[in-house]
């Protein structure tokens, strides 16, 4: 029998280190039914866990990436994980330097927000929201 039921199946994919996610897919279950099965047959999830950086080697990589995704995925993490490290580390995100005033009128005179987010540094998103007239009501 070969799937989540068997002991040894499950065991050689979290020995490989294979996302709980991947492993969910291919057996054709949730989630939570995989981490079910991991308790049902005693087995131990080791986490890798990603170091976080220092706080000056955090802000010099991130002075070279344009946006928390790109620095997410140089250090392996989520978006959301670089962001709250940004934040932890008292590292400015870059928004006090973006007039949003300036930022509309070059876009009026035809910049495009490529050009804009490479200028400012920042994601295309951001252009994106600092170009929306609600943004900052």
């Amino acid at each position: 029998m070969d799937g989540i039921e068997n002991r040894e199946w499950l065991e050689a994919r979290i020995e490989k280190n294979v996302s709980i996610t991947d492993i969910a897919d291919v057996a054709g279950v949730s989630r939570q039914t995989v981490y079910a099965w991991i308790e049902r047959h005693n087995l131990v999830l080791v986490r890798s866990q990603r170091v976080r950086p220092p706080p000056v080697e955090l802000a010099r990589l991130y002075d070279r990436c344009r946006t928390t995704r790109e620095l997410g995925e140089q250090l392996g993490v989520a978006p959301e994980t670089a962001r709250r490290w940004l934040v932890d580390a008292n590292i400015d995100r870059r928004r006090a330097r973006l007039d949003t005033g300036e930022v509309r009128a070059k876009r009026r005179a035809g910049a495009t927000i490529g050009q804009l987010a490479t200028e400012y540094g920042v994601g295309n998103d951001t252009i994106r929201r600092r170009l929306d007239p609600s943004w900052g009501d």
